[in-house]
């Protein structure tokens, strides 16, 4: 990893993220237990997650997990059933990697 990727602990930036991790990892467990027809709430927290507002289009099933929920964007179309633990990605859905339960 070059130098200038590298986050070193005891300082600034890295209490940054830490607490920005922290601040998410308590919305997506606020998130997850949610009603799922709850729409306004879920769509509000998903933004505050994701730094951005979030399209109306945009459904995500629980559970959710993310680190620090940035640099998240939504366009994945999916059309048809895909296995549990499946990661999707891009326009038209392509199944990235799968893991075991």
């Amino acid at each position: 990893m070059p130098d200038q990727d590298r986050l070193y602990v005891r300082t600034a930036e890295f209490a940054r993220v830490a607490e920005r991790i922290e601040h998410v990892t308590t919305l997506t467990s606020r998130l997850n237990v949610l009603p799922f027809d709850d729409k306004a709430a879920r769509a509000a927290l998903l933004s505050e997650i994701v730094g951005k507002p979030v399209p109306d289009s945009v459904t995500v099933y629980p559970p959710f997990y993310t680190d620090h929920g940035l640099g998240i964007d939504f366009g994945a179309v999916v059309t048809k059933d895909i296995p549990p633990n499946t990661l999707v990605t891009g326009s038209a859905a392509f199944a990235r990697k799968r893991w075991n339960d």
